[in-house]
């Protein structure tokens, strides 16, 4: 094991879910603490992609995520979020 990059809301990762999309781009997803994050570079960097202040545990993807790219984020106290990922 090697770390792949350090940011610190990336802390309390609580799910990871990744996929290809597309364009043939692996993406990777990380449920935290401070919400989702997204990394186009296998792990990299990561951008936030919200749900804004919610503690996410679990991340899911949409089967046909290449032709459908919803995400799914199940949260502690909020519920369940969806996104439509546009590039």
């Amino acid at each position: 094991w090697s770390p792949i990059a350090h940011n610190p809301n990336l802390l309390y990762i609580r799910d990871l879910s990744s996929v290809t999309d597309y364009a043939g781009r692996v993406l990777v997803f990380a449920g935290t603490l401070m919400g989702t994050f997204r990394s186009i570079d296998r792990g990299s960097s990561w951008d936030f992609i919200g749900p804004s202040g919610r503690d996410v545990y679990s991340v899911v993807l949409h089967p046909n995520y290449a032709t459908r790219p919803y995400i799914y984020a199940g949260t502690g106290y909020d519920g369940l979020f969806i996104q439509l990922m546009v590039a």
